[in-house]
C-alpha cells in the first residue's frame, strides 16, 4: 500500500553479547561513499554497475552522470577489498579485554580470563593465560582452534554437519530467560524484532533452515566449490571471483560468493533457503512495480545484469552469505594444520632380485597423526616474530608435534 515499515537494519551488539566471528562486522558502518554496499563484511556482491554478461563490458560508463573529480578518482570493489583485509590476516580471540563485550570496563589487572572462552573452539596452549592472550599482535601464538572446518572439502555430509551444528540449540530472541530449542536459527540481529502485520513481515523477526533445506545448502555448497576450488585462502572462499571459470557456463561467479550463490541456486519447493514456502516473501513477478516482496528480483531476476534487483535484499529474513558466516566464520580455515601420515618399510633379500619370491622378507606399516604449532622449530624466535634470516626457522618453519602413533596391519591398509 506504499505505507511505511519500520525495520531494524543495523545493530551495535549489546555488551552482554561480546563479538564472536568476523563476519558479525556486516553491521560495520565503514563506507564512505553513498554508494557502497550496506552490508560489506561476509557478504560479496559485484557494484551494481556490474553488467555481469560475458558478453558485454564488465562496467558500464555513464557519460551524462557525475564524473571523478580531484577528490574522487576511483570507485573501489569496498566489499571484496574488506573482505581480502580482514578474512586470513585477524580472527576474534574473544578472549574478554575492557571495552570489547564485558557487562562493565573495568581494570584490565582484575579482569579475569576465564577456563573456557565465550567462543570454545579457541584452545589456549598448555593452559596457558598470561597477558600476551590479550595482545592483538601475540593472542594467535598462545591459542589453537579446536575442530576447524576446511573450507576445501567437497563432502556434503561435512557441509551439512557444519550448517545443522546450530540445529536445535536453545535461543529464544524475544524472552532469553526461558530458551528453548529451535530449528537452525540464523538471525542477523542479536535482538531481532516481531510483529504482526503481515506486509512487514519479511524485515522482522530471523530465518530458521529446516533440515532439508540445510541438506540442500550444503549440496550448493559443494557444487560451488567443485566450480571454483581449490580456494588459497578464506577471502578466496567468501569474495565472488574477480575472473568468470570458463567451466560454469550458467553462472557468473564474478557476481557473487560461494555461499550466496549456493543460497540462490535453489529458488523454489521447501528446501529453497529463501522462497515464500519457507519466508513471507511474495513470489511475484519480478519488476513489478512497487514490488518490495519480489523474491524473484531478490535473487537478481532471469532478466537481470545485477546481483540483485529488489528494494527488499538483505531484508532480516532474506539470508545472506554474511548472515551464515555469522554462525559458522569463526570455525572455517583454509588449510589443514593436523595430517595422518601413513609410511611403509620393507626389508629385502639381498642376494635375490626383485623377480624372486620371497625377495621381500619383511614389511611394516605405520600411522602418525601429526600436528602443526604456532611455535618456530628453534624456540630462539617467539612464535609471533618473523624468523631470523638465514636461520633454521626460515628454511623450515614451525614446529611439527606427533599427537599419536600406532602400527597397522594389512587388513588396515
Amino acid at each position: 500500500d506504499g505505507g511505511a515499515i519500520d525495520a531494524t537494519l543495523f545493530e551495535f551488539r549489546p555488551h552482554d553479547q561480546p563479538l564472536l566471528t568476523i563476519g558479525q562486522l556486516q553491521h560495520a558502518n565503514l563506507g564512505w561513499d553513498n554508494a557502497h554496499p550496506a552490508y560489506a563484511i561476509g557478504n560479496s556482491l559485484a557494484d551494481y554497475r556490474f553488467k555481469g554478461r560475458r558478453d558485454q563490458v564488465v562496467f558500464e560508463t555513464n557519460a551524462t552522470g557525475p564524473q571523478p573529480t580531484n577528490q574522487i578518482t576511483g570507485y573501489y570493489d569496498y566489499s571484496w577489498l574488506l573482505n581480502r583485509s580482514l578474512w586470513d590476516r585477524h580472527f576474534v580471540s574473544t578472549v574478554p579485554n575492557p571495552g570489547t563485550g564485558t557487562a562493565t570496563d573495568i581494570d584490565i589487572d582484575t579482569l579475569d580470563i576465564p577456563p573456557v572462552l565465550p567462543n570454545p573452539r579457541h584452545i589456549p596452549i598448555d593452559d596457558y593465560r598470561g597477558p600476551e592472550l590479550r595482545s592483538a599482535d601475540r593472542a594467535a601464538a598462545h591459542l589453537l582452534l579446536s575442530g576447524g572446518f576446511n573450507i576445501n572439502s567437497t563432502s556434503e555430509q561435512a557441509w551439512r554437519a557444519v550448517l545443522g551444528g546450530i540445529n536445535q540449540l536453545a535461543y529464544n530472541p524475544v524472552d532469553p530467560a526461558n530458551p528453548s530449542a529451535r530449528q537452525a536459527a540464523l538471525p542477523r540481529f542479536s535482538k531481532p524484532t516481531f510483529t504482526t502485520d503481515a506486509d512487514s513481515q519479511p524485515w522482522q523477526g530471523y530465518r530458521q533452515l529446516t533440515e532439508a533445506q540445510i541438506a540442500r545448502l550444503a549440496r550448493d555448497i559443494v557444487a560451488e566449490i567443485r566450480n571454483r576450488g581449490p580456494f588459497v585462502s578464506l577471502h578466496d572462499f567468501i569474495n565472488r571471483r574477480l575472473v568468470d571459470g570458463i567451466a560454469t557456463p550458467t553462472t557468473d561467479e564474478r557476481l557473487k560468493g560461494v555461499i550466496q550463490t549456493a543460497l540462490d541456486a535453489t529458488t523454489t519447493g521447501p528446501a529453497a533457503a529463501n522462497s515464500s514456502a519457507s519466508a513471507p516473501f511474495d513470489d511475484a513477478p519480478a519488476y513489478v512495480a512497487n514490488a518490495y516482496q519480489d523474491i524473484d528480483a531478490m535473487r537478481g531476476g532471469p532478466d537481470s545484469v545485477a546481483p540483485y534487483s529488489s528494494r527488499s535484499a538483505f531484508a532480516p529474513q532474506h539470508l545472506t552469505q554474511a548472515d551464515v558466516l555469522s554462525a559458522i566464520g569463526a570455525g572455517l580455515s583454509a588449510r589443514s594444520d593436523t595430517f595422518t601420515i601413513r609410511t611403509c618399510g620393507e626389508v629385502v633379500n639381498p642376494a635375490l632380485t626383485s623377480s624372486d619370491s620371497g625377495y621381500i622378507t619383511g614389511r611394516a606399516w605405520c600411522e602418525a597423526v601429526v600436528q602443526r604449532l604456532p611455535e618456530h622449530l628453534d624456540a630462539t624466535d617467539n612464535a609471533y616474530s618473523p624468523p631470523t634470516a638465514g636461520s633454521v626457522n626460515q628454511h623450515l618453519g614451525r614446529r611439527f608435534k606427533i599427537i599419536s602413533f600406532r602400527w597397522l596391519s594389512p587388513s588396515d591398509i
